[in-house]
């Protein structure tokens, strides 16, 4: 990539400072950062939109509360969250959980907000689990 002290156009040193944003928010989000690139070295679906998420954020995200509805939801629910999930700390979960009667509450471990990567073998068992109820 660049090295430091190159002069590049605006948008190419923005582009370069979001993937290094990117590269920072994967890390806090993995409880075995050594492990990063292999866990993204597959391509990404392209399914995030960014300006949706950004939308959510700013404009949903202040008001939308659901809290009152999950005491309503009567299938049977997983629940999952990494131990150290920095994004959505467990205790949301558990609360979830809680609230929903008819769930169960799988913590992994050993992860932080990407059970499905940092425990894929435990994430997969949950998920066939889950199936067969």
């Amino acid at each position: 990539m660049w090295e430091k002290g190159e002069v590049h156009t605006k948008r190419g040193k923005f582009e370069y400072f979001k993937k290094g944003a990117n590269k920072e928010w994967n890390n806090m989000s993995l409880v075995h950062v050594e492990r990063r690139d292999s866990y993204f070295a597959k391509p990404s679906s392209g399914g995030v939109v960014q300006s949706r998420l950004n939308y959510y954020a700013f404009h949903d995200l202040p008001t939308y509360d659901v809290t009152e509805k999950l005491a309503g939801i009567t299938v049977p629910t997983t629940i999952y969250c990494g131990r150290y999930d920095a994004q959505c700390p467990l205790h949301f979960s558990e609360e979830i959980h809680h609230r929903i009667t008819s769930s169960t509450l799988h913590v992994f471990e050993h992860s932080n907000h990407y059970p499905f990567l940092e425990e894929q073998q435990q994430f997969g068992e949950m998920i066939e689990t889950f199936a067969k109820r």
